[in-house]
């Protein structure tokens, strides 16, 4: 008797939904290279979104419908100018967090003493991340905010596009449909019947707590979505309320800041904040990856800028929309999803950016204009 095989149909470009993972600058410019390469396979994705750096790329590509008009938002954005330094802020971020660790931990002890069980007017005692920011976010809110507007001077929210934070609690999602709220219990619940505010969702996805000034919405304060239990690549939201199957989303995934710098400066503030304002980062895997779930998963590993490293050169920004690109690259075609004629553009540009590009010795800026013009030649550019 033989034993009957099956294989998994390979999705439909159709079918297809987008997930971006947190990484600050590093997730912008790889969030371009997975739809630079979505672009060239001929894919249009029912829902894009994802959280910190990848929902400001991701917004733009909902909003235009083109990838290259993320692309070139990205390589024009000067990340740093948006964020402003608040003298003093490093201290009083310090001290709010001690005050809030010592109380918190005298009432845990006190409550296991006397076996006293928690008071829904206690949280604010509870409360061990700090609302206040080292970084001034203002010009970076108002940035989201012009880039959102439309024709009516009303922020737009694009069709498919989502976004999600955290409060001290729950998590809440940002959608078309309007903003859901699920808490410990994992019941998803309607949070406001109306689209957020553009501006507000994004910068509560990207409010690394401590480093940027949490966010306010319907009374709770919000913080970078990476705190979910999706981790650092969420995908709750394209299965809970756009209704995709695990092997319908692509995740595309950046990883952790693993440099030297990165990794001290997170293990420093895990130990000054605790585990709720920064996840284990020896924790490698996002969930989804860990349960073996079978997403579509563009895993890449760019290390040689840092997470909040804002002051990149072109050739920095493009080595690292090209590692995203030649990545997603691999996994379509191993997906099924590049086939043809677009299978061999793809390969050819890969091929040409590794070969004759990246390995050459190159003065400053000519690998951003070989890049470019290799790109425009395809139309990506």
């Amino acid at each position: 008797m033989t034993k009957k095989v099956t294989t998994q149909t390979p999705p439909l470009p159709e079918q297809l939904h987008l997930a971006g993972s947190s990484g600050g600058a590093r997730a912008i410019l790889a969030s371009c290279g997975v739809l630079l390469a979505s672009e060239l396979a001929g894919i249009k994705y029912k829902s894009t979104g994802g959280i910190s750096g990848s929902a400001i790329t991701l917004y733009v590509y909902a909003k235009s419908g083109s990838a290259v008009e993320s692309l070139k938002m990205a390589l024009a954005l000067d990340f740093g100018k948006f964020l402003d330094t608040k003298r003093g802020n490093w201290f009083k971020v310090f001290l709010d967090l001690a005050k809030r660790r010592h109380l918190k931990g005298a009432l845990d002890v006190a409550r296991r003493a006397l076996r006293i069980p928690d008071k829904p007017g206690e949280a604010l005692i509870k409360r061990s991340r700090p609302i206040k920011g080292v970084y001034n976010t203002a010009k970076f809110g108002q940035f989201i905010r012009e880039m959102a507007l439309n024709s009516d001077g009303v922020e737009e929210w694009p069709k498919g596009f989502w976004t999600s934070a955290v409060s001290e609690d729950a998590e809440v999602f940002f959608t078309e449909h309007g903003v859901y709220i699920c808490g410990k219990d994992g019941i998803l619940r309607i949070l406001d019947r109306r689209t957020a505010p553009v501006s507000v969702a994004i910068l509560a996805s990207c409010a690394i707590p401590g480093v940027m000034d949490s966010q306010r919405f319907k009374g709770l304060d919000l913080y970078d979505g990476f705190l979910g239990k999706g981790g650092r690549c969420p995908i709750e939201v394209p299965l809970r309320i756009f209704g995709a199957r695990h092997r319908d989303i692509v995740a595309c995934d950046v990883g952790d800041d693993r440099s030297r710098m990165g990794l001290r400066i997170a293990r420093f503030w895990r130990w000054v904040c605790g585990d709720n304002c920064i996840p284990d980062i020896d924790d490698d895997l996002p969930t989804f990856v860990r349960n073996g779930d079978p997403v579509i998963h563009v895993d890449m590993d760019i290390l040689f800028f840092k997470t909040l490293e804002f002051d990149l050169t072109p050739d920095q920004k493009w080595k690292a929309v090209m590692e995203a690109f030649c990545q997603t690259v691999a996994v379509f075609t191993r997906e099924g999803l590049l086939k043809g004629d677009k299978l061999k553009a793809a390969t050819t540009i890969a091929r040409r950016y590794t070969k004759e590009i990246l390995t050459k010795e190159l003065p400053d800026g000519e690998l951003a204009k070989r890049v470019q013009a290799l790109m425009s030649s395809y139309g990506l550019a």
